[in-house]
């Protein structure tokens, strides 16, 4: 097998690369040693990858959460922020 270029970014994207670098290193039917260390390390990225991937997807759901909890509760109604606005003017004069 020749040398594999691990992607530095690693997102969902590069779960399936790591998945199919990890397939094509144990497809033979008697791995080389270099094919399980290539397969090793594939997999050492792709937890990588999951773990880093969790965590945006944790951040993004707590920023949503976050925004949902500053908003005014008639925007979280379905008002609109300029029909919210306009009602917030109305009530200060």
């Amino acid at each position: 097998m020749g040398p594999v270029a691990f992607p530095a970014n690693l997102a969902q994207p590069s779960l399936d690369k790591m998945q199919q670098v990890i397939s094509a290193a144990l497809a033979p039917a008697d791995p080389s040693p270099k094919d399980h260390q290539v397969a090793a390390t594939a997999r050492q990225y792709l937890l990588t990858a999951q773990l880093e991937l969790a965590q945006q997807q944790s951040e993004m759901q707590r920023a949503r959460q976050s925004a949902e909890e500053d908003r005014p509760a008639a925007v979280a109604a379905g008002d609109s922020p300029s029909a919210v606005a306009s009602e917030q003017l109305s009530l200060s004069a």
